[in-house]
C-alpha cells in the first residue's frame, strides 16, 4: 500500500472525509477489498458486462462502423436514486457485430458505454481493423447561459449568508467565485470523443480532442475544422502494429464540459488485441475467461460546482427568540426582521456515491476452483472517485499482466513491482493488496486465479479503513455505511478439473515497446494549486486555481512542442497536496522514478526514493505530491517499541530528509514490514517520465485526470512536430507511411509564451 501525507493511516477521520467527503478537486481513497470468506449465500446481482461489438468484413478490411448518440435521458442508478444524465445510446446498423455473433435487442442508454473491440496491424503491414463513428449530439441546445463562451457560475458555499425576511435559502444567496474562460466549468452539453490510450494521429476524424461538437438546432456556430454541429465522423486508420494492445477506453474530452459528461456516465471500454494476447490464450488451453469491470461513480451534476448542490439549505433566524419553520427550514419566517443566516447543510450520505461495477452495485462473479481469469479494470471515475486500492483474500493468487493497457515486460511480470504482499492486521483476516495509486485513467489487468474449494464459497468486497498504529492492536474499521461499501463479491464453486497454472514464461517486449534510454537532461513540468492570493492551499476548497508551469489552459497555442522521434525525459513536480494524475495522449510513456525536491538547495534538487529496474509504461501517473510518503520495506518489525527503534533508522536511510512519523504497517506476519517515510511537509513530489512520440504528429494534450482540475485550467496543448528543416510543421495523417515528407505539410500550432493571462483571447496580455 502506498501512503501519502493527505491520508495518513493513523488517522481514521481524515481518511473518512477522504472517501465521504469528496469535493471536486479532493482525491479520494477507495481501499477496495476481497475480505474473509462469507456466508454461502450471495446477496448481489449477476456480474454482466457492457455488450462487446466487434468489426465486420468489408472487401478484405475489417471494418467496426457505429453511430453513437449523446442525449439527455432519464436514468435509475443501481441504488434508487433517479436522475437525467448525459449518456450514449447505440444506434442499429450493419457495421458491426456482437463479437459473441448472438443477436440481441439494443438496451438503451449504455452506461458504461459498449465495449469495442479491434485488431491491430500485423508487423509490418497495414492490415489493421478499421474503426469509423458517427457522433450524434442530440442534447438540447443550451439555453441555461452555460454555452461554450460563458462560465457556469460556480457558488461560494464555504461561507454563510444573511437573507431577508420572506427569502427562502438557496443556491443563489451564496456569491460566485470569480471564473475565468477558458479555465472553467462550460458548454454543458457541447462534446468530441477522445480514444484514451490509442497510439494514432491525434488529427482531424481521429484521435482530435480539440472538437467542439455542438446539439444539433446550435446557431450562431461558425463551423469550420474544430466547431461542427450536430454529428461529427470519425475514421480511424488501421490500427498500426506499433498501437499497444490491451485495456483502453473512451470517454468526452471537451474542455468545460469533460467532468459534468464523465461523471454522467459517458465512458466505455476498447480491447485491442494482437500477437500478445494471442500468446497468453496459447498458455491456457482449456480458454481464458475475460472480464470487463469498468468501475464510476455517477452523478448528474458536479459537487460544489453546480447551481443546485447536492446538500441542503437551512434559514436560522438571527433573533434567537423567533424559531425556523420546522416546515420549510430553507424559508426565513416573515416575522424574522433582523434577516437570518443562510448556509448549506453538509450531510455526509449526501456525498455518498455508490462505487459501480459495469453499472452495478456488489455484482457476482463466479469461478471455479483453482480457475484463472483475466480481469480488466477500468478507473473512469473523476475526481469523486479518486485514488483506487483493489485488494484479495489470501486465497486468491493475483498477478498483474499489464499497466495502462501495455504489457509487462518480463522483468516486470517476474517483479510485480505494482502487486504488494499481504498486509496483516492482527485479528484480522489477512489481505492481498495492489500497491498502486489507480489513478482515474488508468487501466490494470490482472489474471486472478480462484482458491481451491470443495463447496461453494463466496468471497465479498469491502471498503475499509486502517486503525491508527499507535493503538494497542491495529485494527481495520469499516467505513460509515452511508453508501454501499462492496466493490464485487466473488463466488467460487467446486470442481473436477485440476488447478490452472500461471505462465512460466514470459514474452519479451516487441521492438516499439524498447526502454528509452536516460537523457543528459530532464525538461521540467510544474503542476501547482493555488488559492486566489497564489499561496499553496488544501484539495477540495472550491477557491482552488490550477495551473501547469504557472499558466491556465490556453486553447490558441501549443505549451510543449516535441520533434517526431525524438527521446524526451520529463521531471513533473507537483507543489500541492493531491496526487494529480498526469495524463498526456497519443504515446504512452516509461515512468523511470518519483522522489521528492530539496528545497534547501538552489536550485532545488531531486531526492528519488522510488526507481523501476524495468520502467513501466503507462499513459496516467498518480505524480508524487508535496510532502509525499512511501512505504519502504523494514524487515520484520515486532511492536510499536520495536518501530520507534527501526523506522527512524529506515527512512534516514533512504535520505537523511525522509522523517518517520510513527505510520507503519506489517506485510507479512513475522517477516516483513515497512515505514512510512516522509518528505518534508514544504518538499514537492516529483515523477520522471520518458516519452519518445513516433508515427504521428499533430497536436493533442496533457492534463490532469482529476477531471474537475483540468476543465478549470490544468491542461496544455502538445504539439509533434516534423525534424528540422520543417520544424514549424506538422504532416498530414498517412496511413502506415511517413509524414513528413514533401508536399504534405501543414502549419503547426504557434508557440504560447511563457507567461500569460488566463482568457479567451490567450496568449495576448
Amino acid at each position: 500500500m502506498i501512503a501519502n501525507k493527505q491520508f495518513p493511516l493513523h488517522t481514521r477521520s481524515r481518511q473518512q472525509r477522504a472517501v465521504f467527503f469528496p469535493r471536486a478537486g479532493h482525491v479520494a481513497l477507495l481501499l477496495l477489498m476481497v475480505a474473509s470468506p462469507a456466508a454461502l449465500a450471495q446477496t448481489g446481482p449477476p456480474f454482466t458486462e457492457p455488450p462487446r461489438l466487434c468489426p465486420v468484413k468489408k472487401s478484405a478490411t475489417n471494418v467496426l462502423d457505429v453511430t453513437l448518440q449523446v442525449q439527455s435521458v432519464p436514468y435509475t442508478r443501481a441504488d434508487g436514486t433517479k436522475m437525467q444524465i448525459r449518456a450514449y445510446s447505440l444506434t442499429p446498423g450493419d457495421g458491426w457485430q456482437y463479437c459473441d455473433g448472438q443477436k440481441r435487442p439494443i438496451v438503451n442508454p449504455q452506461i458504461p458505454g459498449p465495449t469495442f473491440q479491434l485488431r491491430k496491424s500485423t508487423e509490418g503491414k497495414m492490415d489493421g481493423d478499421v474503426f469509423k463513428m458517427t457522433l450524434v449530439n442530440k442534447l438540447p441546445v443550451d439555453a441555461s447561459g452555460h454555452a461554450n463562451h460563458a462560465c457556469n457560475p460556480i457558488r461560494d458555499f464555504s461561507q454563510s449568508v444573511t437573507i431577508q425576511p420572506g427569502q427562502t435559502c438557496d443556491a443563489t444567496s451564496f456569491p460566485s467565485l470569480p471564473t475565468q474562460m477558458p479555465a472553467c466549468f462550460h458548454g454543458d452539453n457541447v462534446t468530441n470523443f477522445h480514444y484514451h490510450g490509442f497510439h494514432v494521429s491525434p488529427q482531424f476524424h481521429q484521435d482530435f480532442v480539440l472538437l467542439n461538437l455542438y446539439p444539433e438546432g446550435s446557431q450562431g456556430v461558425s463551423k469550420d475544422d474544430s466547431n461542427a454541429v450536430g454529428s461529427y465522423a470519425y475514421a480511424l486508420d488501421p490500427l498500426p502494429y506499433s498501437q499497444a494492445e490491451g485495456t483502453h477506453w473512451y470517454h468526452p474530452h471537451k474542455h468545460g464540459s469533460t467532468t459534468l459528461q464523465v461523471l454522467n456516465g459517458m465512458a466505455g471500454t476498447f480491447l485491442i488485441t494482437g500477437p500478445f494476447d494471442d500468446w497468453l490464450k496459447g498458455q491456457f488451453t482449456g480458454g481464458l475467461t475475460d472480464r470487463v469491470m469498468v468501475i464510476q461513480q455517477i452523478s448528474q451534476e458536479v459537487n460544489f460546482f453546480s447551481a443546485t448542490p447536492p446538500v441542503g439549505f437551512t434559514s436560522t433566524p438571527s433573533d434567537p427568540k423567533i424559531p425556523s419553520d420546522p416546515a420549510n427550514p430553507a424559508q426565513c419566517p416573515a416575522n424574522a426582521t433582523s434577516g437570518c443566516t443562510c448556509q448549506v447543510t453538509f450531510n455526509a450520505p449526501a456525498f455518498s456515491l455508490p462505487t459501480l461495477v459495469n453499472g452495478q452495485i456488489n455484482p457476482v462473479v463466479t469461478m471455479r476452483s483453482g480457475e484463472i481469469q483475466r480481469w480488466r479494470f477500468v478507473n473512469s471515475m473523476v475526481q469523486i472517485g479518486g485514488l483506487l486500492k483493489i485488494g484479495f483474500d489470501p486465497g486468491f493468487e493475483v498477478k498483474q499482466i499489464a499497466q495502462d493497457g501495455v504489457q509487462f515486460s518480463p522483468e516486470n511480470y517476474k517483479a510485480q513491482p505494482l502487486l504488494s504482499t499481504a498486509w496483516f492486521v492482527p485479528g484480522q483476516a489477512t489481505q492481498v493488496l495492489t500497491n498502486a495509486n489507480l489513478a482515474p485513467g488508468n487501466r490494470v489487468d490482472y489474471l486472478v486465479k480462484a482458491p481451491t474449494v470443495t463447496k461453494r464459497q463466496c468471497y465479498e468486497n469491502q471498503q475499509v479503513s486502517v486503525g491508527a498504529v499507535s493503538d494497542v492492536v491495529r485494527q481495520r474499521r469499516p467505513l460509515r455505511a452511508s453508501a454501499p461499501t462492496e466493490l464485487l463479491t466473488v463466488c467460487v464453486e467446486p470442481s473436477p478439473q485440476p488447478p490452472m497454472q500461471f505462465p512460466a514464461t514470459w514474452p519479451a517486449m516487441p521492438s516499439f515497446l524498447a526502454n528509452i534510454p536516460a537523457q543528459a537532461s530532464a525538461h521540467p513540468v510544474a503542476f501547482s494549486m493555488t488559492g486566489p492570493d497564489g499561496k499553496a492551499t488544501t484539495a477540495g476548497d472550491p477557491h482552488n486555481n490550477f495551473y501547469i508551469d504557472n499558466v491556465q489552459y490556453c486553447p490558441n497555442c501549443a505549451n510543449q512542442t516535441m520533434t517526431l522521434g525524438t527521446a524526451y525525459e520529463w521531471l513533473i513536480t507537483n507543489d500541492s497536496t493531491p496526487q494529480h494524475p498526469f495524463h498526456i495522449h497519443t504515446n504512452p510513456h516509461q515512468l523511470a522514478e518519483q522522489g521528492f525536491m530539496d528545497t534547501s538547495t538552489s536550485p532545488s534538487t531531486p531526492v528519488a526514493v522510488q526507481k523501476y529496474a524495468s520502467p513501466i509504461w503507462e499513459d496516467t501517473i498518480a505524480l508524487a505530491s508535496l510532502g509525499q510518503c512511501w512505504n519502504i520495506p523494514a524487515g520484520p518489525i515486532w511492536d510499536q517499541n520495536d518501530a520507534l527503534d527501526k523506522c527512524p533508522k529506515v527512512c534516514s536511510g533512504v535520505n537523511t530528509k525522509l522523517q518517520w512519523k510513527g505510520n507503519w504497517v506489517t506485510t507479512v506476519a513475522g517477516k516483513e514490514s515497512v515505514c512510512v517515510c516522509c518528505a518534508p511537509d514544504t518538499s514537492p513530489g516529483y515523477t520522471r517520465i520518458r516519452q519518445q512520440p513516433t508515427d504521428f504528429t499533430g497536436e493533442f494534450v496533457l492534463h490532469c485526470h482529476i477531471l474537475g482540475h483540468e476543465d478549470r485550467g490544468m491542461m496544455q496543448n502538445v504539439q509533434v512536430v516534423c525534424p528540422a528543416p520543417n520544424e514549424n510543421s506538422f504532416g498530414k495523417p498517412k496511413a502506415g507511411q511517413a509524414e513528413c515528407v514533401p508536399d504534405n505539410y501543414t502549419p503547426a500550432a504557434p508557440q504560447c509564451p511563457d507567461r500569460y493571462k488566463t482568457s479567451d483571447q490567450c496568449p495576448a496580455s
